[in-house]
């Protein structure tokens, strides 16, 4: 069994650190941008956008990532190794061709259900008003 040192795992603290940090500065450059050209409902739009993302990566991941390091973690083989990783990519990969083909196929449906408050007040009162009378 091979141990990392302390410096190995600051390495890679270190590294994890600094991808966090670009992703929050990015997230802050891309909304200023936004804010500037687009103005107050191009940002809501592009919120309500990244809320759904960050509902549906968790989902598609589904507990793969665990998995994913038990299973390096007891391989014993770099082949093993390989072999995790190259499920992983294709399984990767399909999802995001499902999602793709899901978000052009519905991109209208599922802009009306987000966006539109017309939409979701027939929904509520739908939900509320015809099915109470029963």
């Amino acid at each position: 069994m091979q141990y990392l040192s302390s410096r190995e795992i600051y390495k890679s603290f270190s590294l994890m650190s600094s991808i966090t940090l670009l992703a929050i500065i990015l997230g802050m450059i891309t909304t200023k941008i936004v804010a500037i050209f687009g103005g107050l409902e191009i940002i809501g739009k592009l919120e309500l956008y990244r809320k759904l993302i960050g509902l549906i990566v968790p989902i598609l991941a589904a507990g793969s990532s665990a998995i994913i390091v038990q299973r390096i973690s007891n391989s014993s083989s770099e082949k093993n190794i390989s072999n995790v990783l190259s499920g992983t990519s294709s399984l990767f990969l399909i999802q995001t061709t499902a999602i793709l083909f899901l978000a052009i196929m519905f991109a209208d449906e599922i802009a009306v259900w987000l966006f539109s408050a017309e939409y979701n007040l027939n929904i509520c009162h739908h939900i509320f008003y015809d099915y109470g009378e029963n």
